[in-house]
């Protein structure tokens, strides 16, 4: 009768376990030049640890190198102001949640959001599903806005998946006289793709429409309508 293994994959899980504990506290910091790739240090247990946060404003520090934490608390904007209209009705939850990991790669952020007042910064959001219908992109851009200032919804495509639960704006276009292709649909022409993963090639009498609504309070009040097209 052979022997009983079954708590070998037991001791196997423990001793990987114990091995990437052990590994983070091993410090790497190495880049690769040729091969634009650098190894770091990885810490399993980032997720459990409660380091002392640090607000935006200590962020802008002349020393970079002593820029290890930053925290942004959307939540305490939110409460700080005066809710009008719709949003009277919103109800925020949550707490304050600190931003953990490489931190000093958002030096350059915050250093660029901090000049929003004089000259146009723009801040890309890239998410799956759970940014659809501007559903949180709305909350972090408001709370940006009212912070550093600046207007508008930002980008939108042509032809959305979003037109019936998107709040921030009215969309509606022509159906059935747009040839749509994309990263996450298909692509059967080779069509180019913009900034969005996606294309829209008009047929016929084609047209799309975008208005406005005061579901936040930044939205109406812009001056700058730019549309961006290409030889498809």
């Amino acid at each position: 009768m052979e022997n009983n293994k079954i708590h070998q994959p037991l001791y196997i899980v423990a001793l990987t376990a114990i091995l990437l504990i052990a590994l983070s506290f091993v410090k790497v910091d190495y880049q690769f030049e040729n091969l634009n790739f650098s190894i770091k240090t990885i810490d399993v247990l980032m997720d459990i640890k409660n380091p002392e946060s640090e607000s935006p404003s200590s962020f802008f520090v002349k020393d970079k190198l002593k820029v290890d934490y930053a925290s942004f608390n959307f939540l305490s904007t939110f409460g700080e102001e005066k809710k009008d209209n719709i949003n009277d009705a919103l109800v925020y939850q949550g707490k304050k949640s600190p931003i953990t990991g490489n931190t000093k790669q958002l030096i350059n952020f915050f250093e660029a959001v901090k000049l929003a007042k004089t000259k146009s910064v723009r801040v890309a959001h890239f998410g799956d599903s759970a940014i659809e219908g501007d559903l949180i992109t709305a909350d972090m851009r408001e709370t940006l806005q009212n912070k550093f200032g600046g207007n508008g919804v930002g980008w939108l495509g042509i032809v959305s998946q979003d037109v019936t639960f998107r709040m921030t704006t009215k969309h509606s276009y022509s159906q059935g006289n747009w040839e749509s292709a994309s990263l996450y649909s298909s692509n059967p022409k080779k069509l180019p793709l913009g900034i969005s993963g996606e294309a829209n090639v008009p047929k016929g009498n084609a047209w799309v429409q975008y208005e406005t609504t005061s579901f936040r309070r930044y939205l109406k009040d812009f001056g700058t309508v730019k549309l961006y097209y290409s030889n498809a």
